[in-house]
């Protein structure tokens, strides 16, 4: 049984608790746009309202990668003010963050030495934090970068994306992320994972969608707006390469057609699908169906999914 999980973002709570009570979601991500306390303790009331897992993506304070030559990489995290908020809900088992430098940093300007002793200590110093913030031991998974935002080039390999796998609790795979290297290293998509090691290592699976067709974001590497038709077949398709996966996530985050409660509805609805390995034919069809059916205020999203 894989689990499908939504990015939080706050002002869609009704759009969250329809989505649960159809069971096409059981899990809330944090955070999905904004990573700041007040989102954080949000999602995770909202968790605790509806029974829904938390998959926990980053902490306030906490660099959005996992540079392995940072030094701040959780400096500016305040354990104690986590301790308190994850009174909250303390139903959190692991945490993953992204894994590379921090843009414009080379590995050429370190010693591998260096870097492997950098790589363990800020892995133990996330570990430690939240095994002091949540009193219990949390697994830490890391995530190939994306191409396109001056990372270095090393870091965007399926073999050092990999090796990190290897040495992670687990591994988390994003596909827009994976084809923005791709394009980045100047390969084909489909040399790209298939250099990829380690596939039993990885447990989550990032989708979102990368086609903006309405050209909002079109200097945006990264868009995270709604997955299109023409995605579906590379989605089902890397879904198919990892045997141990229990998560595919939306990382939807930004509007590209309609509102952001349709766009959420349609994603994870999609994503459910894909979880229940539903032919590609029909998953367009129902893509097809709720683009053109449910309303943009999806004040008939109960009945769309009870016809679905």
């Amino acid at each position: 049984m894989i689990d499908i999980g939504i990015n939080y973002l706050a002002g869609n709570d009704e759009c969250y608790r329809i989505l649960k009570k159809h069971n096409i979601i059981n899990t809330l991500k944090f955070p999905g746009r904004v990573c700041d306390y007040s989102h954080m303790e949000a999602c995770l009331k909202l968790a605790k309202e509806l029974n829904l897992k938390i998959d926990l993506h980053g902490l306030p304070g906490m660099t959005p990668a996992f540079s392995c030559m940072s030094d701040n990489f959780v400096k500016n995290v305040d354990w104690e003010k986590l301790k308190e908020v994850f009174k909250i809900n303390d139903d959190i088992n692991r945490i993953s963050t992204h894994i590379g430098l921090e843009h414009a940093d080379s590995f050429d300007k370190y010693l591998e030495k260096d870097v492997n002793e950098k790589w363990k200590k800020n892995y133990c110093d996330l570990q430690k934090g939240l095994e002091y913030a949540l009193g219990k031991k949390v697994e830490v998974g890391l995530e190939n970068i994306p191409g396109g935002f001056k990372y270095d080039i090393k870091s965007l390999t399926p073999e050092y994306i990999s090796e990190n796998w290897k040495l992670a609790d687990f591994g988390v795979y994003d596909i827009s992320h994976a084809k923005l290297a791709s394009n980045a290293l100047k390969i084909d998509f489909e040399e790209y994972i298939n250099k990829l090691t380690y596939l039993d290592k990885v447990k989550i699976y990032h989708v979102s969608g990368n086609n903006d067709k309405v050209g909002v974001y079109e200097s945006k590497p990264d868009k995270h707006v709604l997955i299109s038709e023409e995605e579906i077949d590379d989605v089902v398709t890397c879904k198919k390469m990892f045997p141990n996966l229990d998560l595919i996530v939306s990382e939807y985050s930004f509007e590209s057609k309609y509102s952001i409660g349709k766009e959420l509805a349609i994603e994870a609805t999609i994503l459910n699908a894909i979880a229940k390995n539903e032919e590609t034919k029909k998953i367009i069809e129902k893509l097809r169906f709720m683009e053109e059916n449910l309303l943009d205020d999806i004040s008939n999203l109960n009945q769309i999914l009870s016809n679905n």
